[in-house]
């Protein structure tokens, strides 16, 4: 291998450096003493898990330079070279204990031939799966390793991924399993606000986000089921784009903050600009989400989500609001959206409108003939364009008698 090896030659390199699996030696040798011209010995499976191959049963492949050498039995050698591999039991005393493994014999032409141009089961299973696969341990790894191969996917809680594969039957590969990078699921109180790694899960957050914002914390309540919150992951549902995603209108209306990295390189977006357009987001290649700041701010989040289901649901349309009031004046609104565009979106005009009015009806109801001009939603099979451009005017309006201690939530109103 040169100096500039790839990143799967780099990743050899020091797995081949590494000591063998304990007692794997000592079976390799017995299965080579078994047969001639054995060119190499391969092993994979439970003993590359677990570093040892004195426990359970080792796997083997011997690779052989042709089948009328390898075997003493002319029919062995006819029937390997008919139906290859055949699979043999090996079991040997070592060190007070007994080894065991099963190994197949292949000759090299068969071993190359199977692996690169003709499909076989048995050894695609094993050596030539349709995509590569790395795990990094730290944000480190996984930055220097994505900046060398920016084609990669990057897989969180695979809650949507998962379906690109099965629905979409598109090809990942190379992949890249982020749930051992431990110091992207930190959750950490700064000066700055709250910082979330990318891979803290929405169980992980809802706890946390319960005592800053119960309306985000009720919003998350509602994502999915136990299981899928379990596995998703604040970072995939940003980098992601999708425009339903429940979580960007959520942090979008608080402000928050989106930090970005490819190699030793950091910065730091609104989050809002990070989408760009339908399935397009401001990410280079080689880069990833690294963690998502919400400032500290006073509790004036309400999140309003609305789906055919009302639990475990996709939204139809999902608003995030924010209005702070000082002396009867609005001093800063954010009205944040999913389901209302091809991106997560705030309604600028509606927020002009409201900024320096009186918090009253009349102030809203203003503000709410400013939606037409900030979305343009589509009709799909979740809701038309109308009923979306609707609801998500009133869900001001709910805010407003919200605030004003109005009853608006048909789970806690009784006749």
């Amino acid at each position: 291998m040169t100096s500039r090896a790839t990143p799967l030659e780099k990743l050899l390199q020091q797995w081949t450096a590494g000591p063998l699996p304990v007692g794997i030696a000592a079976l390799a040798e017995a299965a080579r003493a078994r047969h001639r011209g054995v060119a190499a010995v391969l092993f994979y499976g439970s003993c590359l898990r677990s570093g040892r191959a004195d426990e359970g049963l080792a796997d083997l492949y011997l690779l052989v330079d042709n089948y009328s050498d390898a075997f003493n039995s002319k029919f062995q050698a006819v029937m390997n070279w008919l139906l290859p591999p055949n699979v043999f039991y090996l079991e040997i005393p070592w060190q007070g204990k007994t080894l065991r493994a099963k190994y197949a014999v292949l000759t090299l032409k068969d071993f190359a031939h199977g692996t690169c141009h003709w499909f076989h089961s048995y050894l695609w299973a094993r050596f030539a799966q349709p995509c590569g696969l790395i795990a990094p341990r730290t944000a480190d790894d996984l930055a220097a390793w994505y900046a060398d191969t920016p084609e990669a996917t990057l897989i969180a809680g695979a809650t949507d991924v998962g379906l690109w594969v099965t629905k979409a039957l598109r090809d990942l590969a190379p992949v890249a399993f982020l749930n051992q990078c431990a110091d992207l699921r930190t959750i950490e109180d700064t000066p700055g606000g709250l910082r979330l790694g990318a891979m803290v899960t929405f169980s992980d957050l809802l706890p946390v986000i319960a005592e800053r914002h119960p309306s985000f914390a009720e919003l998350l309540r509602r994502f999915a089921c136990v299981q899928v919150r379990n596995a998703a992951t604040i970072g995939g549902n940003i980098a992601n784009g999708s425009p339903i995603g429940d979580s960007p209108p959520a942090l979008i209306a608080l402000g928050a903050q989106l930090h970005l990295r490819k190699g030793e390189a950091r910065r730091t977006i609104p989050l809002e600009a990070f989408f760009l357009d339908y399935g397009k987001q401001d990410r280079a290649p080689g880069e990833f989400v690294d963690a998502v700041t919400i400032p500290s701010q006073p509790d004036r989040l309400r999140c309003y989500k609305l789906s055919k289901r009302f639990d475990q649901d996709i939204s139809a349309v999902c608003g995030c609001l924010s209005v702070s009031v000082e002396t009867g004046t609005v001093t800063k609104a954010r009205l944040a959206y999913g389901g209302m565009a091809g991106i997560p979106k705030r309604a600028t005009n509606a927020e002009a409108a409201l900024i320096g009015q009186p918090w009253e009806e009349a102030t809203v109801r203003a503000a709410m003939a400013a939606y037409p001009s900030d979305f343009t939603p589509l009709s799909d099979m979740r809701a038309s364009a109308a009923y979306r451009l609707e609801t998500a005017a009133n869900m001001l309006l709910r805010y407003f008698h919200e605030d004003h201690s109005t009853l608006t939530n048909v789970l806690e109103v009784s006749a």
